[in-house]
């Protein structure tokens, strides 16, 4: 099996059974990577179980847009630079799934036919290869936006997502198009924000969601793993404003002065120590406005 192959297969496997389990509007959404914002991959659809699953028959395939940018791209079909395996786990929202692919395009599909309705190609992989593992990516995440209230205009849902040369993006999910709004044109750089310079660019990327909390855009990052260099980029967590993109917060995972451990850094190790970062999954208490940083 080809690469271009697997990427397809895989995908139509993961897209199989939200395709195929009818239910009430709400129980068929799936609008985090992980089903709800603690993680718990549950669904309550109750029609697929152990007595039918031999029976389930795949209804469509879909074929990743990575597919068409690698032909239509040469520097794409070098070892070094082709898309990993297609580890995104798409969400539902509405009559609508929206995937993001290793190249850091993100597509938007009918869940009943496949049919892909549009796609968005940032072309970060004209940055070179990302660090760690590649050309690898694993899921958006969904803003519902905000109704109209006290004069002030409602504001439409937006799909966020990192990329593979350290930007976050903001997309229409209805056109496929960046909120020209949000941060410079669409995207907010990830690197620029740091709290030191960072000289190695590549060694930055986003390769999972990011978290969407009480109307705040949490970003993790991952960061080169090996050979270490005292110059790593820090690993902080930062929360963006979902409409205009601008900074909220910054968790420093590497305590500067006056901040809970700083003391354990001995010799103003703080200093040039990076890495410590979260890489994975967050996950969110939206009741008590709270983020779990793995």
């Amino acid at each position: 099996m080809n690469r271009g192959t697997r990427l397809e297969a895989l995908a139509a496997a993961l897209c199989l059974l939200v395709v195929s389990a009818p239910g009430t509007a709400q129980d068929s959404e799936w609008p985090v990577t992980t089903g709800d914002k603690g993680g718990q991959r549950y669904s309550s659809l109750d029609q697929i179980d152990a007595g039918n699953v031999g029976d389930l028959e795949i209804a469509w395939r879909w074929s990743s847009p990575d597919n068409v940018a690698v032909a239509e791209d040469r520097r794409l079909r070098s070892r070094r630079m082709q898309p990993g395996g297609h580890q995104v786990t798409p969400i539902k929202i509405g009559n609508r799934l929206y995937a993001t692919t290793g190249l850091s395009q993100v597509a938007a599909l009918d869940p009943g036919t496949g049919e892909t309705k549009w796609v968005y190609d940032p072309e970060s992989y004209d940055a070179g290869r990302p660090t760690n593992l590649g050309f690898v990516h694993r899921g958006a995440s969904y803003w519902p936006g905000r109704p109209a209230a006290d004069g002030v205009d409602a504001l439409p849902a937006r799909l966020f997502y990192g990329t593979g040369d350290a930007r976050l993006l903001a997309v229409d999910p209805l056109t496929g198009e960046p909120v020209g709004s949000f941060g410079d044109g669409g995207a907010v750089d990830l690197i620029s924000g740091l709290r030191r310079e960072v000289k190695r660019r590549r060694a930055y990327a986003v390769s999972s969601p990011v978290m969407v909390c009480r109307d705040t855009v949490i970003v993790g990052a991952s960061i080169s793993d090996a050979p270490n260099h005292p110059d790593a980029p820090p690993g902080d967590v930062r929360g963006f404003d979902p409409v205009t993109g601008e900074l909220r917060w910054t968790f420093h995972s590497i305590p500067e002065p006056g901040e809970f451990g700083h003391e354990t850094w001995e010799n103003d190790s703080w200093q040039y120590t990076g890495n410590a970062n979260v890489w994975t999954l967050i996950t969110a208490d939206e009741d008590l406005g709270l983020v779990y940083l793995p």
